[in-house]
């Protein structure tokens, strides 16, 4: 869930927009919220997550504190309070434009307006503050082309009174430092537990709407899950490292569909589990939802990180062993979120449901 990182259109026209439709939305939210989570876990991070990455530990003034769990991305903040993911994305266009120098001339213009004694980090908050005005002033209805927009940044930077604002947040780092910190510490204490769950939750929630039909085969099926969950079914059957997904979803789905892993499969399930499977055997290959969860519990309690948390629910273990797939499908000219066993498993799960009878 990555946001595009080219915001600049490539051909020149008098009318060029410097600014996304929306720089604070659920999915830069959700992103920074990742980027913060791999950070935590020691991860790899991408190059734009390296970035914003980059920038939370640069700018702590935007109120992401490192030292805190997870970042809290359903909080609502009204136009006139301070918007820290708003703030954030400001940062992170501006560090764009001055890598890139797009608008061309723009790394210029800041080598030369601004004074020798700003560090990078003030140099970038301003900028920030400046490209959230004209942000506004664009979404009210005016237009700059390349040279209005340099113009107006130039105009800014030399203007003696527009930096006054700043005044009071240098004082509270150069006097209150600690106090400040102490205070976003007591605003985002419970980030574990309000935000990974909301984030978990969409991401779940996506995972468990793919798009289906009652024909669907493992491979397909498999496809369309998430990486982390690919990876985790391949944990559980202990399959050989392999780096690209598709060929990992090649590799389960050979192994669930070689017949000789009737048996494998069957010392794997408990009663329970073989009930479900015999359910949806008997059903076609698929039933609905609703009435799996009915009969034999709810997954709501399942996280959304299988490889470090594994499914706990009835129909979660089975969605771990990649024996079912949960998602929507037409059905008798309705969509119906259904429970599956891919069409090309089905023989496989009757076999190993044959062992033990």
């Amino acid at each position: 869930m990555q946001q595009n990182d080219i915001y600049f259109n490539e051909c020149e026209r008098d009318n060029f927009l410097f600014f996304p439709e929306e720089l604070d939305n659920k999915t830069f939210r959700l992103f920074v919220q990742r980027t913060w989570y791999l950070m935590q876990k020691g991860r790899v991070l991408s190059a734009s997550e390296q970035e914003i990455a980059h920038l939370i530990q640069e700018h702590p003034e935007v109120g992401l504190y490192m030292n805190k769990d997870y970042v809290e991305i359903r909080e609502q903040y009204p136009d006139n309070e301070y918007n820290p993911f708003l703030n954030l994305a400001a940062l992170w266009e501006v560090e764009k434009q001055l890598q890139s120098d797009r608008p061309e001339g723009i790394r210029a213009l800041v080598e030369e307006a601004f004074p020798d004694n700003y560090n990078e980090n003030q140099v970038r908050a301003r900028l920030a503050l400046m490209y959230l005005e004209l942000y506004q002033r664009e979404h009210e209805g005016e237009d700059f082309n390349k040279t209005g927009y340099l113009a107006e940044i130039k105009k800014m930077i030399n203007d003696p009174l527009y930096f006054e604002k700043f005044g009071a947040e240098s004082q509270i780092q150069e006097e209150g430092e600690t106090d400040k910190e102490d205070c976003f510490s007591q605003y985002y204490s419970n980030f574990f537990d309000r935000v990974f769950f909301s984030f978990q939750t969409s991401q779940y929630e996506n995972a468990s709407s793919i798009a289906l039909n009652v024909n669907s085969k493992l491979q397909s099926c498999l496809s369309k899950l998430p990486t982390e969950w690919v990876n985790a079914i391949a944990m559980f059957w202990k399959r050989p490292a392999v780096r690209i997904k598709r060929e990992r979803t090649k590799d389960i789905a050979i192994f669930l569909l070689d017949e000789n892993s009737a048996a494998n499969i069957a010392g794997k399930l408990s009663q329970t589990e073989k009930q479900v499977l015999r359910m949806i055997l008997d059903n076609d290959g698929y039933v609905q939802y609703g009435k799996l969860e009915r009969k034999f519990g709810s997954a709501d309690e399942d996280g959304y990180w299988w490889t470090e948390k594994p499914p706990q629910s009835t129909i979660g273990k089975l969605r771990y062993k990649g024996l079912i797939c949960v998602g929507k499908a037409p059905v008798k000219s309705r969509n119906y979120k259904i429970a599956l066993i891919p069409k090309d498993l089905l023989q496989n799960i009757e076999a190993c449901l044959e062992i033990d009878s």
